[in-house]
Order: C-alpha cells, then sequence, then structure tokens
C-alpha cells in the first residue's frame, strides 16, 4: 500500500513525456525526445524496433548484439523493456555488457515506467556515450 502510494505521488508531478518514459530515477540524464510521444509517435518507434527484429530474427547471443546496437544507433536510446519487448533479446543485460567488452561505450540511466498490469517498475535506458 504505501509504495503504491509513493509511485502515485512520484508521477502525480510528471509531464506527459515522463509518463511515457517515467521520472529520471539517476543523476545522469538520458536522451529523451523534446517533444511529447504521442500514439503515432510510439507506434512509429515499436514499428522501427520490430523492423530491426525483423532483419535479423536469429536467437544467438551475436544476432542479439547486433539488434541491440543497430537500435542504439538509430533510435538514440533503448529500455530494456523495449530491448525485451521488441528486439527480442530475452535479457539485454548480459547483451550490453558483451557490446561494452568489445569496446562501446554504453551508458545506463535509470527510468520508471508503468506496465500494463499497472506496477511501476525501474527499468534500465541504454544509450551510445
Amino acid at each position: 500500500m504505501q509504495a503504491d502510494f509513493k509511485a502515485r505521488r512520484f508521477t502525480s508531478s510528471m509531464t506527459p513525456m515522463q509518463k511515457h518514459m517515467g521520472p529520471q530515477v539517476s543523476g545522469l540524464a538520458h536522451p529523451q525526445p523534446t517533444a511529447d510521444l504521442s500514439i503515432s509517435t510510439q507506434l512509429e518507434r515499436i514499428a522501427a524496433l520490430r523492423a530491426i527484429c525483423d532483419r535479423n530474427s536469429s536467437g544467438t547471443s551475436s544476432a542479439q548484439r547486433a539488434r541491440l546496437l543497430e537500435a542504439l544507433r538509430s533510435m538514440k536510446y533503448v529500455t530494456t523493456f523495449e530491448a525485451m519487448r521488441y528486439l527480442d533479446i530475452f535479457d539485454p543485460r548480459p547483451r550490453k555488457l558483451e557490446l561494452t567488452r568489445k569496446g562501446y561505450r554504453i551508458v545506463t540511466t535509470w527510468c520508471v515506467v508503468k506496465t500494463e498490469s499497472g506496477y511501476h517498475h525501474r527499468i534500465g535506458v541504454y544509450s551510445l556515450g
């Protein structure tokens, strides 16, 4: 009950963009579009992520790394939720670590999002540094 109250209090003063992406939790700012995301823009983003997945649909870790890297380059940022849901990367954390070990600088920041079931979750937001 108290956590639910905190989540409602936390989101009550958010802008429409923050309601979509969640408020910034860490001290680092993650890249966000300057305009509010409308439904059409969200659908376009999802379609772009799915297109990346369709171009390289293999389940191997190297294919998952390639999808994540392509999305980071073309979309500016990718949340862990988006990576799991639309890029078909079951756990994006090891793929991010593997890319980091290959020399890519990937910055992780945090945001809070509300899931379809109505709960708030803190998720990672990856961007190329």
